[in-house]
């Protein structure tokens, strides 16, 4: 048996056993993902050799071509709408230039036309701290979220949130795990219909030429 399929089994065999599995991304064949940017100041591709398990992952990079001006770039997915449920996001990032990046921000948008709520975390290299978007549609400091970042390195992200109490419960980076469940999210009240489901955005940003690459997203459903 080839020792790679062993290998995608045993993932996923793992993955499993933590909760229902909606989503699992190592890039190993492609990177199927929509994206978008700042103008023409960006670009996303397959990057075959440069992922945390040495395979591939997929690069997110904007181009400098005006220096000055703050451009980003994303990739998102959008899963079916599901039940309200305990959802967990995780992936691996990586970057050249820490310094390069005004933030780094991973987005979970729930919406059943009815209710959008909208979950998300920003690390800023730049004052080396968490935030999180509040009740307000705003971001504001996660409290002890602290956190410096290696370049050259990959680090692992996870957020967890509770959408049937719209809070926040956990995040993790790197050796921070920061309790979340005093604090809640954002939600509109009435959906918009843009995401009818669930919608997962990674974004990067910055005022010089910003560069992430990312690798083994997951996505899994723990409870009620």
């Amino acid at each position: 048996m080839p020792r790679e399929y062993i290998r995608q089994v045993s993932i996923q065999t793992s993955l499993n056993e933590l909760g229902d599995i909606l989503f699992f991304d190592n890039f190993e064949i492609g990177a199927d993902w929509e994206a978008q940017g700042t103008g023409s100041d960006w670009e996303v591709f397959w990057d075959k050799g440069n992922g945390f398990t040495n395979k591939a992952g997929v690069t997110l990079r904007t181009k400098e071509t005006t220096p000055a001006e703050n451009d980003f770039v994303e990739i998102y997915k959008l899963f079916p709408v599901i039940e309200s449920r305990v959802i967990k996001a995780t992936l691996n990032f990586y970057t050249p230039t820490i310094a390069n990046i005004k933030q780094i921000r991973v987005s979970l948008i729930r919406d059943d036309n009815s209710n959008l709520k909208d979950a998300k975390v920003a690390y800023l290299p730049g004052s080396t701290k968490w935030q999180y978007n509040n009740a307000s549609d705003a971001l504001a400091d996660i409290p002890d979220g602290a956190q410096t970042f290696l370049e050259a390195a990959w680090h692992l992200i996870s957020i967890k949130v509770n959408y049937p109490d719209n809070r926040y419960i956990r995040l993790q980076s790197q050796g921070l795990n920061i309790d979340l469940t005093g604090l809640s999210m954002f939600q509109s009240g009435t959906g918009n219909g843009t995401y009818n489901g669930l919608y997962i955005r990674v974004i990067a940003a910055g005022a010089a030429r910003a560069e992430i690459s990312i690798d083994n997203v997951f996505i899994k459903a723990e409870g009620n």
